[in-house]
């Protein structure tokens, strides 16, 4: 019996890594974010024990990959570095990552990253004034639930409900906005008291998520 014990020891120590000084090591990673910029991210790989590093990037609702997924769909980490471009300004990404050996591998692992808008041009009135506006005309933003087409507020979007140009002239519209949700659709939840159909009121997880996407963070 302690025979057979100890064959199926050897059987999972041989399965969990590789052996370095009579030791079996399994693959072992860390990932940073190294930099980003406003459409792209740099993640830094910290690997031991493994012979390569995988990743993707996907959207934060997306269905977490398993290991084999992100090694045969992912992208391979080049000295030390995994690099995603295409992304939207603003939007937040989960990077999943994996460190391999041969056909072990570490545990998989999650980042949150959010490709950084670049710093906006400031008007000069803008730059010299110490207070809070007042305004005449105010509009509805509505936007931050995944069912929602198009998703993002983006400068092309808004531009319409600033002004128009007739006459060769150009025409104020609306100088206030109003950012704001009623629901996210993939939680199912409210951003207010549950009703018949939204029943599940926000949780902090959810109230993050909306700060993040009308502030642009």
């Amino acid at each position: 019996m302690r025979r057979i014990a100890w064959i199926a020891l050897f059987v999972f120590l041989a399965a969990c890594g590789r052996e370095d000084n009579g030791v079996f090591q399994a693959p072992a990673l860390e990932i940073t974010l190294a930099s980003g910029t406003e459409d792209a991210v740099e993640i830094a790989c910290e690997a031991y024990y493994a012979e390569g590093v995988w990743g993707v990037i996907k959207d934060i609702y997306d269905k977490e990959p398993s290991a084999s997924e992100i090694r045969s769909g992912g992208v391979k980490a080049e000295g030390n570095l995994l690099v995603f471009g295409g992304l939207l300004p603003g939007r937040p990404y989960y990077v999943y990552a994996v460190a391999y050996a041969g056909d072990r591998h570490s545990v998989v692992h999650r980042l949150q990253v959010v490709a950084e808008p670049s710093e906006p041009d400031i008007y000069p009135w803008e730059e010299s004034r110490g207070g809070v506006l007042q305004f005449a005309d105010l509009t509805i933003v509505a936007g931050g639930s995944r069912h929602k087409n198009p998703f993002l507020w983006d400068e092309a979007r808004f531009q319409p409900h600033v002004s128009f140009v007739d006459g060769g002239k150009e025409h104020w519209l609306f100088e206030a906005f109003l950012c704001c949700e009623g629901v996210e659709s993939s939680r199912n939840v409210t951003y207010s008291i549950g009703t018949d159909t939204w029943n599940t009121s926000a949780d902090r997880e959810a109230w993050e998520y909306i700060l993040d996407y009308l502030l642009g963070l």
